[in-house]
Parts: structure tokens; C-alpha cells; sequence
């Protein structure tokens, strides 16, 4: 091994060890591996006051050996790390950026860019006086007095801030992005003239007016969706780098709020599309993720189909280059948009329509089942499985066709029984590592634990499990087969367990695992539908159990408070939305179309007052799976109502004048409650429609029951008016609550409940399963004059409902269960009393 003790600062040693290590690797090791600590703080001590020819040496002294192969920097482990580091952390010529000869700056930069390509190290703190050079150098630019030395330290420039990721350059700022957008223009400007457009169209011009303006894109008789113009060759490499550099940055750095001007003019997309039939794999890259950012995060753009087929085929034919460039995801991008024609347009996705024609779904599988073949799974591996996955899911959700397609491959389904399998085993070692490790007080509160490397791929396996289970066939064939629950209970037992006796692993562990629990919970709620042969075998192995624990838990249930501070801490802030959404939709499953018993036995674990804490949660989607399950549970049951009626009692003490004795009268609020609620609601968002929606059958439930209880509805003026409010809604006038089919149905059948004549001769043919018809039902009698039970809402608490209209927390009511096997509870969901034959 070649020894280093000798080397020196000086310029000759320096030299000499440059001439060493070129095109050498096992020179390059050495210095890695080499006794001497010294020799890398040596080469990272550059300062601005330095001789311009010893900076220039030691920088390229540390590109030489920072240019090494993935498996050597695999190899040196931390050696190379703290190398990185120090690159990243210890040189401090960015301070002097503006007055540094431009050539050191281009060195440092591609420096910078090498450090941040080949580690995920986050460490650079020189960010901002890289942005301030950046915005120096374009204003030269933008002002024509730029050299090419500083052309090509912007484009370094630009490359670091694509380097930085998506998630930094939002925080770019808002100067910086201006002139991102100038330079856009620019270059606009100087190339749309060579656009080849060729296409005939009859323009009908008046004879009496002179030199008439001519804009192509503006005739009428032009659809911009005919086809995309030819490419247009641009011969300067460097103005070619600049645009497709500030192309992605600037569609980044507006993915939130894309009202910038460049979205809004068509002749600038129209001179982007162009670069789509195109040689240059970058630009066409850019420009496919300029193109549809809109769709992917505007709120009315996916409807523009037409566009977006256009865009396809350039968008597939990207599978068969490589290598892509590492801020392009293709998967990423087919699943998006697939994904979200999912929400839009589940049963005609034409994304899904045009992939059908080609073999790209076998050539998925194909790259599936060379992945799962590899004898060892890397990093890449898995996240190459987690994609494929991804997309199989995605393709899968509403289209039987491809369902049954994906379950024709055995190895998908038993590859799916591993991944959950596997998840379950890495579990089981890390409670016993932490446990052992916590005993030993060998854990660091400070030090949070990452994520397990498979938890993602699990998240995806669920979500491919949960497009299977939306089949009917599929749950009565395929996945019938006691293997399957029996490994989504255990999941959930084993993460509710880490979140009770592993709490102190991080906000990251904890919350992969919650992301897991959320969608293995939305899972089961396909599972234990009426018609699926899985239901009884999780309620025997106990579900209603599980979440019997979930929903007792603080964790979940703000009213309950905390055993330990410590727990409280750790877990404040974890996302547990969708756990509680999933947890409340799988009761409501349960209790969809089942006997009075099975309710009044669901209600004895599950008491109402506990599912009541739920009627108020900050979350929309949460809100609405409880009042949807209230729904379920009060319909076709008097007890339930009366359980229901008597958490919303309200009892006052009066004397008598006759007898002299204290008196008792009842009353209730649940009216006051759900109209206050219905009316803090906003029906244009789907999770608050819903929650609307099971408010109007609740109140179906209740006209129902019996007189008594019709009674007390018709008191409501307020109710009334608003029912005629949603009656009253037509296309023309749509109210705030819109020209909705959905709560004019629930509606109309509140109204036939109060109509109808429940003491008719008839009555016992359509009464309540288990109740003959009498003369004075028993629960006409004023509510039980017991205190009332902890836990009830309070009518103090009415007036403090949460009324947030936030559409950033409103999805789609848990969008991946709105399948069509659950569409057909809504519609078909449990009335009181059936409309007799021939009534209307």
C-alpha cells in the first residue's frame, strides 16, 4: 500500500499525487484506506485568498477521487460518506462566489454536484449564497452580457438545484422563480420561429377589412388536439441544457399553485410540445412534466382527455430508452395519472384505455418476475418491486377485466402472501430487538429510528390486495382462503402493539407503520362485506375486538386521556386519519343489512357514546364514516334509536304544583345537534356530502321507528327547510347544497317516512322485523330519566363542532374503498321501512 505519511501541502506533493491517481482506482483506494487522517482536510482547507493554481489543484484532487463507481463507494462505507461531508460542510468559497475566479466557482460547483449525486447526504449549508449566485448569473444572462464560462456555471447552478429535489425547490424564491420563468421566455422567443406546423384549414377572411392579424391558434376551426407540431432542432447545446434545467425547476416550483403565466399561454405549451417528437431524451423528459403537472395538481384540467392522449404515446415510448434521467419517473407518472382518472372516471379511465392496446401490463409483470428472481433484493430492487406493484394496484381498481387478468398469475397472489409475511417477520425481530435493546438502556431518545426498507412495499402489496378484494368473484374464488385475514389481523395486532410498547422509534417508523395499518384496515373493509365468505372468519378471530382497542385508544380517540406523558409526546402529530376512517367504515360494513342482535351486540363492546366521539373529529372523512355507521346501526332497530336518543337526553327538574313533588321532564337535542351540524357543512366537498348524506338516513331511521319518534321530526322547522332547500335545487338554481341526486333521494325518503301511516291496517306487513304493530308503542313514552352516560355529547359541545372547510384534509371519504362494490351499498344501503308495491 502506498504510504501518504510524507505528503504535504505543498504544490509539488500535490502534483505529484494528482499524476498518481488518474485513471487509477486502486491509487484512489489507497488514499481512502491510508493511515494518513490528514490528507483529505488538507485538500478541503481551499480558500479564496489561496493561490488561483493551488484551488484549482486541490479541486481537481477531489474530483478525481470523489469519481468513483457505485460499488467502490458501496465498499468504503463512512470513509466515503465523511469525505462527502467534508466536501459538502468544510469548503467555504461559496461566501465569496461573486468576487471568485469563474472557473474555481465551475469546479466547486460540479463538486458540489458530484457530492450530492453519489450519497444522500442533506448537509450543504450554503444554499442560499448558491441561489444568490444563481440570480446573479441569470440577470447577466436575461441581459445578453453573460460569457460562456458564466453560461456554464449557471447550468451547473441549475443542475444543483435539481439535485435538491422536488420538495426544495418550492422554496425557492420568488425572485428566483421569476427569472426562472424570464429565461423560459426567452428562449421562447428566440426559437418558436422555427416551429414546423404544417396542417390545412379553411379560414374565412371579410373582404373589407385590410391585414387581418394572423393567429393559428386562435381559428376556430383548429383544435389544439389535432396532433403536436414537428421537433425543433436547437443547435446550442448550452441554451438546449438551460431550457430543459429551467423547464423542470419552474413546473417544481409552482406544483402547488400553478396560476403562472406560462400554464395560461397556449403558444408557449404549444412550442414545448414540440420537443415530444423530439431526439433529446431531457427535453422531452421536461416537457412531458411541464405538460401534465396540470392534470396532476389543478383541480378541472384531467378534463381535458383529449390533450392528454395526445401526450401518451410520447410519454410510454419513454420505456424504451435508458437510462432516463433521475428526476423522471415514468412509473411514478402512468400511476399518477391512472390514479386520478381512478377518482374522475373510474368505469372509463381512459388512461387505463389507451395502455390495454399495447403489451405494457405483461412487460410490467415481466420486470415484476425478473425482480422477485434475484437470489438477493438491494435498494433498487425494491423500490423497482414497489413501482410495479404500485401500478399492477392502480390498473386493477375498478376494471374486473384486469383484476381477473392479474389473478390468472399465482405467483402475484403468493408473492403478495410473502411481502405481508415478511413485514410480519421484520416486526416481530424489531419488538424483540427494542425490547432488549430498551432493557439495556442502549436506545437514544434523541436517535429516531427510520422506516423498515420493506414498509412501502407493504403499503403497495395492501393496496394491490384491496383492488382484488373489490371483486365479488374474486373474494368468492381467488381470495378465499383463511390466509389472507389471518395476516391482515396479525399486522394489525403487531403494529398497535408497537405503537403501545415501541412508542420512543420516531415519527418515521410510527408513521410508515400507521400508513400500513390505515390501508390493511381499508382492506378488511372489502373483506367483511354481506356476500364475502371472509366476514364470519374475522369476526370469529376477532376484528370487532381489535377495533374495539383502536377506537379506546388516545391514540386514535381525543376524549380519552393518556396513561403516560411519555407516549403522548412520542405520538402527538402521527396521521391517523385514515386508521380511523377504516376502522369506522369496517363496523359499518359489519352492521349493513344484520340483525338487531348482532347491533345491540356490537353496541355492548362498542358502546354509542364511544362512536359518538367520533362525530366531531377534525377530520371530514372520519366524520362521515360515523355518522354512516350510526346510519346503519339505527335503521331497522328501536333500541338503537332509543340508545341513540338517550346520549343527546337532557332532563329538567320541576315541581309540581299539584303534588308538590319534583318532577321530571325529558327532552333531547340530537334535532338541535344534526341541524347545527348539517348546516356548519359544505356539500361541495365529497367527505362533507357524506357526512350529510348520513345525517338525512339517520333522520329516515328515526321518522320510521314509530309516531312518537315521527312526531319529534316534524317539530324540526328547521330540518324541513332544509330538506326543501335540497328538494328545491334543480341545474338552473342549485342551492348551496347543489343539484346533488344523492340527498334529494335521502331526502324524499324522510319525507315518505313521515307520511306514511304507521298505525295503518297494513302496517304489520312492512313494520319492523320482530315488533307487531300495537295501538302505543312502549318507546312513545318520554326517554329514560337516568343520568345520562359519560362520554354523550354534551349540548355544550354542539356549539364547538369543528367546521373546517379545508380542502387540503377533504379526500375522497378513503377514495380507494369507493369501489364499485361499495357504491352499491350506498345506494342499496338499509332503509326502515320498504316502499310497498305500487307506492311511490
Amino acid at each position: 500500500m502506498v504510504s501518504f505519511d510524507s505528503v504535504s501541502s505543498s504544490e509539488h506533493s500535490l502534483v505529484a499525487l494528482r499524476n498518481r491517481i488518474v485513471g487509477d482506482a486502486t491509487a484512489k483506494l489507497d488514499v481512502y484506506l491510508g493511515q494518513n487522517s490528514t490528507i483529505f482536510k488538507e485538500l478541503t482547507s481551499i480558500s479564496a485568498s489561496d493561490d488561483i493554481d493551488l484551488q484549482h489543484l486541490k479541486l481537481d484532487i477531489l474530483l478525481i477521487l470523489l469519481n468513483v463507481d457505485k460499488n467502490t463507494i458501496e465498499s468504503l462505507g463512512e470513509s466515503y460518506n465523511d469525505v462527502v461531508v467534508s466536501v459538502l460542510q468544510d469548503i467555504e468559497l461559496p461566501k465569496t462566489f461573486l468576487t471568485n475566479n469563474t472557473s474555481i466557482n465551475r469546479k466547486y460547483i460540479k463538486l458540489i454536484n458530484m457530492s450530492k449525486g453519489y450519497t444522500e447526504c442533506d448537509e450543504f449549508p450554503f444554499l442560499k449564497e448558491t441561489e444568490q449566485y444563481l440570480s446573479h448569473l441569470i440577470d447577466k444572462l436575461l441581459s445578453d452580457i453573460a460569457n460562456s464560462s458564466e453560461i456554464a456555471n449557471t447550468i451547473e447552478l441549475l443542475t444543483l438545484q435539481l439535485q435538491n429535489g422536488k420538495n426544495r425547490s418550492f422554496l425557492m424564491t420568488k425572485s428566483l422563480k421569476e427569472q426562472i420563468e424570464s429565461m423560459l421566455f426567452k428562449c421562447y422567443r428566440k426559437y418558436a420561429e422555427l416551429i414546423n406546423y404544417k396542417y390545412m384549414i379553411r379560414l374565412r377572411v371579410q373582404k373589407d377589412k385590410k391585414n387581418n392579424k394572423y393567429k393559428p391558434l386562435s381559428n376556430k376551426g383548429l383544435n389544439s388536439c389535432i396532433s403536436l407540431p414537428n421537433s425543433i432542432t436547437i443547435s446550442n447545446q448550452q441554451d438546449e441544457k438551460l431550457l430543459y434545467l429551467c423547464l423542470v425547476l419552474y413546473t417544481w416550483s409552482h406544483k402547488i399553485n400553478q396560476t403562472a403565466s406560462l400554464w395560461e399561454s397556449s403558444e408557449f405549451q404549444f412550442f414545448i410540445s414540440s420537443f415530444l417528437k423530439g431526439e433529446n431524451i431531457q427535453l422531452k423528459c421536461a416537457a412531458l412534466e411541464f405538460l401534465i403537472a396540470p392534470y396532476l395538481n389543478t383541480e378541472n384540467t384531467w378534463k381535458k382527455r383529449k390533450i392528454i392522449i395526445k401526450y401518451l404515446p410520447y410519454l410510454v415510448d419513454l420505456l424504451n430508452y435508458q437510462p432516463l434521467p433521475k428526476w423522471f419517473d415514468i412509473f411514478e407518472t402512468l400511476t399518477d395519472l391512472i390514479e386520478l382518472y381512478n377518482r374522475h372516471e373510474p368505469m372509463n379511465n381512459p388512461i387505463i384505455m389507451f395502455l390495454s392496446k399495447s403489451n405494457m401490463l405483461y412487460g410490467i409483470l415481466g420486470v415484476f418476475f425478473e425482480c422477485m428472481s434475484l437470489k438477493t433484493q438491494n435498494n433498487a430492487s425494491i423500490k423497482t418491486l414497489t413501482k410495479c406493484v404500485k401500478f399492477c394496484a392502480a390498473f386493477a381498481a375498478n376494471d374486473e377485466k384486469y383484476r381477473a387478468l392479474l389473478l390468472e398469475h399465482k405467483f402475484l397472489l403468493n408473492n403478495l402472501e410473502f411481502g405481508l409475511e415478511l413485514h410480519l417477520s421484520l416486526l416481530n425481530e424489531f419488538i424483540e430487538f427494542f425490547n432488549t435493546f430498551k432493557n439495556g438502556n442502549l436506545i437514544s431518545s434523541t436517535e429516531p429510528f427510520p422506516c423498515l426498507y420493506d414498509s412501502e412495499l407493504c403499503f403497495e402489496w395492501l393496496s394491490l390486495l384491496k383492488s382484488f378484494s373489490r371483486s365479488v368473484t374474486a373474494l368468492r374464488t381467488s381470495l378465499k382462503r383463511n390466509k389472507l385475514p389471518e395476516l391482515l389481523l396479525r399486522l394489525l395486532r403487531k403494529i398497535h402493539r408497537i405503537t403501545k410498547e415501541c412508542f420512543e422509534v420516531g415519527p418515521e417508523f410510527l408513521g410508515a407503520e400507521l400508513k400500513v395499518m390505515g390501508q390493511t384496515l381499508g382492506t378488511i373493509c372489502n373483506f367483511v362485506v354481506e356476500f364475502s365468505n371472509l366476514q364470519p372468519y374475522l369476526v370469529k378471530n376477532g376484528i370487532i375486538e381489535i377495533i374495539q382497542d383502536l377506537l379506546s385508544d388516545p391514540l386514535l380517540n381525543d376524549s380519552i386521556e393518556w396513561n403516560l406523558q411519555s407516549r403522548k409526546n412520542a405520538l402527538q402529530g402521527c396521521n391517523t386519519e385514515d386508521v380511523k376512517t377504516n376502522s369506522l367504515w369496517v363496523l359499518r360494513h359489519l352492521m349493513y343489512n344484520c340483525q338487531n342482535e348482532e347491533k345491540l351486540e356490537l353496541l355492548a363492546k362498542i358502546p354509542m357514546e364511544t362512536i359518538l366521539e367520533f362525530v366531531n373529529d377534525p377530520s371530514w372523512p372520519v366524520q362521515a364514516q360515523a355518522f354512516q355507521l350510526i346510519r346503519n346501526l339505527t335503521s331497522n332497530s328501536r333500541k338503537v334509536v332509543n340508545i341513540l336518543l338517550e346520549n343527546f337526553k337532557e332532563v329538567e327538574y320541576n315541581l309540581d304544583p299539584v303534588t308538590g313533588k319534583t318532577k321530571a321532564i325529558g327532552n333531547t337535542y340530537l334535532f338541535e345537534f344534526l341541524v347545527h351540524k348539517m348546516t356548519k357543512l359544505d356539500p361541495r366537498d365529497p367527505p362533507q356530502k357524506k357526512t350529510l348524506e348520513g345525517i338525512l338516513y339517520i333522520i329516515v331511521n328515526l321518522a320510521a321507528v314509530n309516531e312518537n319518534k315521527k312526531q319529534l321530526v316534524v317539530e324540526q322547522d328547521e330540518i324541513l327547510e332544509i330538506l326543501s332547500e335540497i328538494l328545491a335545487a334543480s341545474a338552473q338554481n342549485p342551492t348551496r347544497y347543489g343539484n346533488d341526486s344523492d340527498l334529494k333521494l335521502a331526502s324524499l325518503w324522510v319525507l315518505n317516512n313521515l307520511l306514511w301511516n304507521s298505525e295503518s291496517a297494513n302496517h304489520s306487513q312492512f313494520g319492523l322485523d320482530g315488533y307487531p304493530p300495537t295501538s302505543r308503542d312502549s318507546s312513545s313514552a318520554p326517554i329514560d330519566y337516568s343520568e345520562p352516560p359519560s362520554g354523550r355529547v354534551s349540548r355544550n359541545e354542539i356549539h364547538g363542532i369543528t367546521s373546517n372547510t379545508d380542502h387540503n384534509s377533504a379526500i375522497d371519504e378513503d377514495i380507494d374503498d369507493s369501489s364499485a362494490l361499495q357504491d352499491n351499498e350506498e345506494r342499496n344501503d338499509e332503509f326502515v321501512r320498504h316502499i310497498p308495491e305500487g307506492r311511490s
